[in-house]
């Protein structure tokens, strides 16, 4: 709502004695129960401006009971320890060597002993007696002296100019010292390395330049990153010291976080995992708590299926209908059997993450969902639930809705069965003969064959017979 502000609080906590004394007028005191506890509450304001609707006014204050807000500066931000990479960051500017550049700040922090210094400085009066001393630098310098004289209100001699390091000085010996890597036989500068190497060194070197943040915000650490370089990186930042604050998309970065570190954000808000959701059960979050899992959380609502045949059939009619599932934030998740579904509702359900939750199920396997959302196993009441069932499967749902003369038309078209064999299987004389209990039951024992061959040979037409999964697609897709 612009109407509104964007307010965030945050209370930091174990402030050390040098906390203490900078912020002893911002400090709230504990009494009681709190006694001994000490804490600083800080607020973010953020509002659309009543000047131009384009722009946002911004403001942070220290907010204590019984006294008036104190806005927060730049100063306070760095005691605090606060440090922010935006998704927009730049591996150029970060790894170069301009004035802001985190490789520039990494060199500029370091204390050279008097040794150090000398050897330096003996090095530099070395090289700039070189470069001096060059007959061709002294021809280069002749010829521009000459072209400068020209063109300048007065004359220009070839000893008014030197060739030297830009700003690298006698008192300055780091100024334009630069971090290079050798590679496969070849050496060059951090910033003129791969895409996915800069990204990960532009975190690599924000870290250490920024060793005194104990807040470090990252947003998008994924960005120009392999999975497996994702998962690398996040793992760099969940093991670092101090507090870090991640946004992500990538299941990958949010697998090397603690489930209950985690925050899943949507229009709706946000939503954390309550502590006693997995409680006693280690092994079952283990099991889901891997990138490969995670993808519901990057979703605005979750489709679980059982098994790999519905969800081939649920993306196909989502694609010959048009509903562009990817495009409207829906996930489609096959849970590799009914079993899963217990588990994937505690997780990310209404007791878990709180994300808006549709499903298909088998006749026969509704009392699993009915118990784990603790409400009576009928139709009406898992349908209130948005989860829809399939008499007896979806094998049967799609046999009677399309007809055997169709299904298997599509079946023999796809060339993952014949039509010998499915009259074979069927034990019937001709396609007329096949009953739809004998195909639907053949087509169980080849469940993603058939799922296959009929995505690729459904008509839109036919996509709409097929009412449960046209159902709850209509209902996942919706504003």
């Amino acid at each position: 709502d612009p109407e509104k502000p964007l307010i965030v609080e945050v209370t930091l906590g174990d402030l050390s004695p040098d906390d203490l004394a900078y912020f002893a007028d911002k400090v709230e005191v504990g009494v009681g129960a709190e006694a001994g506890q000490n804490w600083l509450t800080i607020r973010l304001a953020v509002s659309q401006s009543p000047v131009d609707p384009e722009r946002s006014d911004i403001s942070r204050a220290f907010v204590k009971p019984m006294v008036e807000d104190i806005p927060a500066n730049r100063e306070d931000l760095k005691v605090i320890g606060w440090s922010y990479l935006p998704a927009s960051r730049s591996p150029d500017r970060d790894l170069g060597m301009g004035r802001t550049s985190a490789v520039r700040s990494l060199l500029h922090a370091i204390a050279l002993n008097p040794a150090e210094v000398t050897a330096l400085r003996t090095a530099l009066e070395s090289l700039s007696s070189t470069l001096d001393g060059s007959p061709s630098l002294a021809a280069l310098r002749k010829t521009l002296a000459e072209s400068l004289s020209s063109l300048y209100p007065e004359p220009v001699a070839t000893d008014d100019l030197t060739i030297d390091l830009p700003t690298t000085t006698i008192d300055d010996p780091l100024a334009d010292v630069d971090v290079r890597l050798r590679r496969d036989g070849s050496e060059g500068p951090l910033s003129a390395q791969s895409d996915g190497l800069r990204s990960l060194s532009v975190v690599a070197v924000q870290l250490l330049a920024n060793d005194e943040a104990r807040i470090l915000a990252v947003d998008e650490p994924e960005i120009h990153l392999h999975p497996r370089s994702q998962s690398n990186l996040a793992g760099l930042l969940a093991r670092a010291p101090g507090q870090r604050i991640v946004a992500t998309h990538a299941p990958a970065v949010l697998a090397k976080f603690d489930p209950e570190h985690a925050i899943a954000l949507s229009a709706a808000g946000g939503s954390q995992l309550p502590e006693a959701a997995f409680t006693g059960d280690p092994k079952r979050l283990q099991h889901w708590w891997v990138d490969g899992a995670l993808e519901p959380l990057t979703a605005r609502r979750v489709v679980f299926v059982e098994g790999i045949s519905d969800r081939i059939l649920t993306l196909a009619v989502g694609r010959l209908l048009d509903l562009h599932l990817d495009r409207n934030g829906v996930a489609v998740v096959s849970l590799n059997g009914a079993g899963n579904f217990k588990p994937a509702l505690r997780l990310f359900g209404a007791r878990g993450f709180g994300l808006s939750v549709l499903g298909l199920v088998d006749e026969n396997e509704t009392h699993i969902i009915a118990k784990a959302l603790s409400i009576a196993d009928s139709e009406t009441e898992l349908d209130a639930e948005n989860f829809l069932v399939c008499h007896a499967d979806l094998e049967e749902e799609y046999v009677n809705a399309l007809g055997v003369a169709d299904v298997v038309a599509m079946l023999v078209g796809s060339g993952l069965f014949t039509q010998t064999g499915l009259l074979t299987a069927t034990a019937a004389p001709t396609v007329a003969d096949i009953s739809p209990a004998d195909l639907s039951a053949h087509l169980r024992s080849n469940k993603v064959e058939a799922a296959a061959a009929l995505a690729a040979g459904l008509s839109a037409a036919q996509a709409q017979s097929l009412s449960k999964l046209v159902k709850l697609l209509a209902r996942a897709t919706a504003p």
